[in-house]
C-alpha cells in the first residue's frame, strides 16, 4: 500500500473535508504538530520535538524541518498554528495553566496540561 499523495484525487477531497471542519464549534486540540512548509509533512506528539516526532521524523535531516511551523491539530487533522490553536482551545475550556503573561494568546503545549 503506498502512501496517499497530496496529488492523489481522494486524499485531496479528504484534505478539502478536513478544511471545512476548521474553526466549528465542536473542534478540540488534540496534540502538538510541526508542519514542514517546504513539503506540507505534519509530524505529531505529544508535544512539540518529542520522541514521537522524532521517530516520525524517520531518515530526514533536522535541516529538511528548519523551515517548520509549530502549531496543533484539531481531532479533524487540521493544523492550526499557535495563536489560532489557542482559540480554539480557550473556547473549550482546555486551557488549565497560563504560561508567561495572559496578554501572550499563543497555546503551548503546558497550557493544556
Amino acid at each position: 500500500m503506498s502512501t496517499p499523495s497530496i496529488n492523489d484525487e481522494s486524499f485531496r477531497q479528504v484534505l478539502e473535508w478536513n478544511a471545512k471542519q476548521k474553526f466549528r464549534e465542536d473542534c478540540r486540540i488534540v496534540c502538538a504538530a510541526n508542519r514542514n512548509n517546504i513539503t506540507g509533512q505534519i509530524l505529531l506528539g505529544a508535544r512539540h520535538w518529542d520522541t514521537m516526532m522524532h521517530l516520525a521524523m524517520g531518515d530526514n535531516s533536522y535541516e529538511s524541518w528548519s523551515d517548520c511551523d509549530s502549531g496543533f491539530i484539531d481531532q479533524f487533522g487540521n493544523f492550526y498554528y499557535r495563536h489560532e490553536a489557542f482559540i480554539v482551545a480557550e473556547r473549550q475550556n482546555q486551557i488549565i495553566h497560563i504560561i508567561g503573561t495572559e496578554h501572550n494568546r499563543k497555546l503551548f503545549s503546558e497550557n493544556l496540561y
